[in-house]
């Protein structure tokens, strides 16, 4: 099937699309602020790259979090309109699940999440062990010296690579081509699309649930299943 996949929870978002034969095509789009004005022109390029009319289009799938609060709804918004529009299957995955993932290493991801929080991640032998939002002290009793570290975290918190961990280059943006297995092989999504967020912000704040100091996401949603 023909296959798009979208993510923006990051400064460093992602346009994937996928043919029926397997050619591949994507974009990066960043940084944060740009993301809404770029992701139609992104997804236009590769369907014309891969020769794929919006019509042939079957599935969508997007990233759902943890990440921005706007970055997430930019990417969710999209794929919810073009699902509506074009009649297509629409999807989600974990975003850190997208990100890269060599398993024989002891590897954290770690992302800006501003107010003096990370959005992180430990990955095991098994892939995706934890995904959370935590302070930087936390996150860094994670990290040893044989620790692999992705994402922009250190550019704000640079103690996070005090005990010699090794800081992989960027960009720090999901694997397209694991967004695609992933948009491929999940299963249908039912009911509200919902991004997951890990920790208010203060637009969840304004609008959110007051017992939660935040909006309902779609782990809220999950744990009331």
């Amino acid at each position: 099937m023909n296959i798009l996949a979208l993510d923006t929870g990051f400064s460093d978002g992602v346009v994937a699309a996928q043919r029926r034969d397997g050619q591949r095509a994507h974009r990066l789009i960043g940084p944060f602020g740009t993301h809404g004005e770029r992701i139609l022109t992104a997804i236009q390029e590769v369907l014309i790259e891969l020769k794929i009319k919006p019509a042939d289009l079957n599935r969508v799938g997007v990233g759902q979090g943890p990440g921005s609060f706007t970055g997430l709804r930019i990417a969710l918004a999209t794929a919810q309109g073009l699902a509506t529009g074009l009649q297509l299957e629409v999807v989600a995955y974990p975003t850190f699940e997208a990100l890269p993932q060599p398993r024989e290493y002891d590897l954290v991801h770690v992302f800006d999440a501003r107010r003096g929080q990370l959005f992180a991640a430990q990955m095991g032998a098994d892939g995706l062990e934890m995904a959370t939002c935590e302070d930087p002290i936390t996150v860094a009793s994670w990290i040893g010296a044989k620790t692999l570290v992705f994402g922009d975290g250190p550019i704000r918190y640079p103690e996070l690579l005090a005990a010699g961990a090794t800081w992989l280059e960027g960009p720090y943006a999901v694997v397209p081509e694991r967004a695609l297995d992933l948009t491929r092989s999940a299963s249908i999504h039912k009911g509200p699309l919902l991004p997951t967020y890990r920790r208010g912000a203060e637009a969840q704040v304004i609008f959110g649930s007051p017992l939660l100091n935040r909006a309902l996401d779609a782990d809220d949603l999950a744990d009331q299943t």
